[in-house]
């Protein structure tokens, strides 16, 4: 530990022991600890560095949790002040002056934890009730935001509260089950600092998950009834039966029960439950459920509570039968808890919402994989590296070489994450190929980097190339300073493979001082999309195809704290991903104020549950491996405050052209003959046509052919239009109309009377029978203004500014950074956007179909303002092209058994 991280950590844990963390306060106690003689080398520029860190982490605050629960059943509060006194003096007061002294929690934080978790044990059974109970609850967190730290706080107050028995089944993987172990050692069983005398849990497991040995290995623990037993297991059917035969061996296990309060942590609780299993039987979700039920079963007592950051999965939704939801043994149907990230978290919401994701500097986009690395491949792929990767890997070169020179190389581990296929082979291939493109790295680095003559300048033009492409706009530091930086960081990045099938030690310093930081390039599949946390990941580069949002929000592994580095964050992926993310985002912020909104009004968990089924994201959460071909399949589409939009289409030349030909039918229709010509509205150029019948609306969208997932088919869209024809029986059509050149060719189409110009994107052709643009998002940002009075934009852009205050104040938001979701405001008209959009392969290109002068791609977009209607059910048939969006349904039977033991998921 460097001595300014030392420094901090010795103010800070003052601070938060005197209950005093006002600024005068910490320049005061920061000063006092630094006139100690092991910071005499310390300079003043040092301290007030120091001084600023702990204000800033200070200044971090975190929302209180929101709670829905069941109050038909006649469950008695038994949290009594009395009973909340013992959590001052035991197992919860440790961990709690634990993250006190750790430093990077502010005080705000740390007090904010310990009330949400209070608030979360409150709702749990009564350990010192002795009839028989159960509790089933979930905890809804954000992807690496701190789910880990809250239920590690609600296992020591579970601890001090009387129960007995805790277990905590910690994923699927042997690398996240040790890490979780770790974490739960270090805060509870293990705890560094310890301020009350408390007996040390026993631990059944530790080095070792819980397999056939230890039935033999581990002398049995609940008897002598003194001190909590602990396990923390894998999600797997044999070591969760080597857990329940343990259990059954018990002398106290009488009847088939065990008369002890027990808790269960299911930490991605979403991957519990029922399922069609593609991997190996003892990864089979169905028997895992099962067993996880059988284990509760066997406690006279027992709480289950799930930690999840995607409450989208089967434990809510049964596509089958909504009565299930109820039936199903897993469904927290007694309490559902949302907790909030504190306010440095860098999740979904600041990179795909506040920021418009297709123009940002933390997303590179990939558009050269399919030649190297195709989304759609087998087992026996032989991956080669595309140039967008190579120039993900120098990027991490070149981060390592500024962690170097903002004084965080020693301290911080610094890691890139490549996810680009589920299959354990094609990942080790892959890792080979990294390391022969590394070891090129390293050999140019050791002949060149140390000398400054103009041959080896050049020979290092592609690290400068790089560097002014993703770094050198948005960063202090200059090409010279990296470049000499690198000397010193580049022979310590180490390439790993985190599978099943790899033998690899991944030992991150994670602040231990005996542990020198490491530098990790690390290549997986599964094992890297569900819980495990990769250390101070910068550098991302993902290639998965998947539509399943609970999936790719696990594959999120780069969302959680960067403080000190968060400008060095590189996201690749491709523009699909981009689009699906953005989506799913807005999906999550929706779905965290709707936990607030059933809060106040006192809803249960069964209607939380089936709200999470009435969004459009159903489309791609229903279990699709379950559907048989051509099954009829009912599902709930609710487009209300939704944006939607055509970024992909048929790549057939007639439909094209159809297409083109009945938007230029509708344009005709609305304008009349009348000589109109385009207009800026907000900033948007094009022509608006307001109060439009639903007749036109319906006819056009009937007619269109789009292969975009959301408005493919379109049968679902045009019934949830259908019924609301009072809310949008009227519609605006804007038709989008650039006025000058962009970086491709400008021109402009006749329609009637009409002159319209065209939008040049780039062309994507993703296979035979789609294409796609790039940017992959149609509409600029703004384009919801239109049609709304300057009056109704102004009043939602102080509203928003109102809600953000505090953020915007702390620099974290800008004051223009609002999202056009704002202006989807109750009782406007829906919005119709036409876009008529030229392609180009590059600048140089011609125009794609560039024998047609009377022809664009037509494309549209459509802003849903909020509704006042419950969702209903729309049942159509679902056949194999609309299942294919699950990367499993490309698959023949005998490659889906391929895929046993594989990474995959």
């Amino acid at each position: 530990m460097d001595l300014k991280t030392t420094l901090l950590k010795l103010s800070q844990g003052y601070l938060h022991q005197v209950g005093n963390t006002y600024e005068d306060s910490i320049e005061t106690s920061v000063r006092f600890n630094a006139n100690a003689p092991i910071f005499s080398k310390l300079c003043e520029e040092d301290i007030q560095e120091v001084i600023l860190k702990i204000q800033e982490i200070e200044g971090i605050e975190m929302d209180m949790c929101s709670l829905i629960e069941d109050e038909s059943d006649d469950f008695d509060e038994w949290l009594t002040p009395e009973r909340k006194q013992l959590l001052n003096e035991g197992y919860w007061d440790n961990y709690e002056t634990l993250l006190s002294r750790k430093g990077g929690f502010s005080d705000n934080v740390i007090t904010t934890l310990g009330l949400d978790t209070e608030k979360i044990i409150s709702k749990c059974g009564d350990p010192e009730n002795n009839k028989l109970w159960d509790r089933k609850g979930l905890v809804i967190g954000s992807v690496q935001s701190g789910k880990t730290a809250n239920y590690i706080g609600l296992i020591t107050k579970a601890a001090d509260l009387g129960y007995k028995v805790i277990i905590v089944i910690a994923g699927r993987d042997n690398n996240l089950r040790q890490q979780t172990q770790k974490r739960i050692n270090d805060g509870f069983i293990k705890p560094t600092s310890v301020v009350n005398d408390v007996k040390t849990p026993s631990s059944i497991t530790d080095k070792f998950d819980f397999d056939s040995p230890a039935l033999q290995r581990i002398a049995f623990k609940l008897e002598k009834d003194e001190k909590p037993v602990v396990a923390v297991v894998k999600k797997n059917t044999n070591v969760l039966n080597n857990l329940k035969k343990y259990f059954a061996s018990s002398k106290l296990h009488r009847n088939g029960k065990i008369n002890l309060p027990m808790i269960m942590i299911d930490d991605e609780a979403d991957n519990a439950s029922i399922n069609t299993k593609y991997g190996k039987d003892d990864d089979d979700p169905t028997k895992i459920n099962k067993d996880i039920r059988e284990i509760l079963n066997t406690f006279t007592r027992s709480s289950y509570v799930g930690y999840t950051a995607t409450p989208f999965a089967n434990i809510f939704i049964d596509p089958d039968d909504q009565n299930e939801m109820i039936g199903g043994d897993l469904f927290p149907r007694n309490f559902i808890t949302r907790i909030s990230p504190p306010t440095n978290y860098f999740g979904p919401k600041k990179i795909f919402i506040d920021e418009d994701p297709f123009n940002s500097k933390t997303i590179c986009k990939i558009t050269d994989n399919e030649d190297y690395l195709p989304l759609k491949h087998k087992k026996s792929l032989d991956p080669k590296i595309p140039n967008s990767l190579k120039e993900s890997i120098i990027s991490f070169y070149l981060v390592n070489a500024i962690f170097y020179l903002r004084g965080i190389y020693e301290t911080k581990d610094i890691s890139m994450m490549i996810n680009v296929s589920l299959f354990t082979a094609v990942q080790e291939q892959l890792k080979l190929e990294i390391i022969r493109y590394k070891a090129k790295i390293d050999n140019l680095l050791r002949h060149n980097i140390f000398l400054e003559n103009e041959d080896s300048l050049n020979r290092l033009k592609k690290f400068k190339e790089v560097f002014e492409k993703y770094y050198s706009k948005n960063i202090k530091e200059s090409w010279y300073e990296v470049k000499n930086a690198i000397k010193e960081t580049y022979l310590r990045i180490e390439i790993k493979s985190i599978n099943q099938e790899s033998s690899d030690p991944v030992e991150y310093k994670d602040g231990d001082s005996k542990i020198r930081a490491k530098s990790y390039i690390v290549i997986g599949g599964h094992s890297l999309s569900r819980g495990f946390t990769v250390h101070g990941l910068v550098i991302t580069y993902i290639l998965r195809n998947t539509q399943m949002c609970d999936t790719l929000l696990q594959m999120g592994r780069w969302f959680g704290y960067r403080d000190g580095y968060e400008d060095l964050c590189r996201i690749w992926m491709t523009l699909n991903a981009i689009d699906f993310y953005q989506f799913i985002a807005e999906e999550v912020d929706n779905i965290n104020e709707q936990v607030k909104e059933m809060e106040r009004l006192k809803k249960s968990p069964l209607e939380f549950g089936l709200m999470v089924r009435d969004n459009p994201l159903s489309l791609y959460i229903t279990a699709l491996n379950k559907m048989g071909v051509g099954e009829k399949r009912s599902i709930n589409v609710a487009l209300s405050s939704k944006f939607i939009e055509t970024t992909t289409l048929p790549k057939d030349r007639k439909i094209l052209i159809n297409n083109f030909n009945i938007t230029k039918n509708l344009i005709l229709k609305l304008a009349k003959n009348k000589p109109l010509k385009p207009e800026r509205h907000f900033g948007s150029p094009g022509i608006l046509f307001k109060n439009i019948n639903l007749d036109f609306i319906e006819e056009y969208l009937n007619e269109f052919q789009s292969r975009s997932p959301m408005t493919n088919p379109i049968y679902a869209i045009r019934k949830y239009i259908t019924a609301r024809t009072d809310e949008l029986g009227i519609w605006d059509v804007f038709i989008t109309s650039p006025l000058k050149k962009s970086r491709y060719e400008y021109r402009t189409i006749p329609i009637g009377n009409i002159s319209i110009g065209t939008s040049g994107r780039q062309l994507i052709i993703e296979s035979d029978e789609k294409i796609k643009f790039a940017n992959g998002k149609i509409s600029g940002r703004g384009i919801e203004k239109v049609g709304l009075s300057e009056e109704e934009v102004s009043e939602a852009i102080h509203d928003w500014r109102d809600a953000n205050r505090t953020r915007i104040n702390k620099k974290e938001l800008e004051e223009d950074a609002y999202p056009d979701s704002i202006f989807r405001k109750k009782g406007r008209r829906p919005l119709l956007v036409i876009h008529f959009i030229d392609l180009f392969k590059d600048r140089e290109s011609p125009r794609f179909s560039n024998d047609l002068d009377d022809f664009a791609h037509a494309t549209w977009s459509i802003s849903f303002p909020p509704t006042k209607y419950e969702q209903e059910q729309t049942e159509y048939i679902v056949n194999k092209t609309w299942r294919q969006t699950n990367f499993f349904d490309i698959l023949e039977t005998n490659e889906i058994n391929d895929l046993k033991g594989s990474d995959g998921n």
